[in-house]
């Protein structure tokens, strides 16, 4: 799922029902801003998560332009949030 095409999984899945299926989802430039920005957003679909159908990761790969020590801040929370 590219972010820029629905904004947030959220919407995606409010709008189609929850026949549908999706992976990604995760904006790539979130994990520029840092932590906190990038946990309030996995937050943010963890309603999703439990009602199956969602797997959230990066849209696209890691971005370049991110800090490789914020990439800890993107896969901790995931576990977290999500499991292993």
């Amino acid at each position: 799922m590219e972010v820029k095409g629905c904004s947030h999984p959220g919407r995606f899945f409010e709008r189609n029902g929850g026949e549908l299926r999706a992976m990604g989802g995760v904006d790539k430039k979130r994990l520029i801003v840092g932590f906190d920005d990038t946990r309030r957003f996995l937050e943010s679909l963890v309603s999703y998560m439990g009602r199956g159908g969602c797997i959230p990761f990066c849209d696209h790969r890691y971005p370049l332009d991110a800090a490789r020590q914020h990439y800890p801040h993107y896969l901790h929370p995931i576990e977290q949030l999500f499991g292993s």
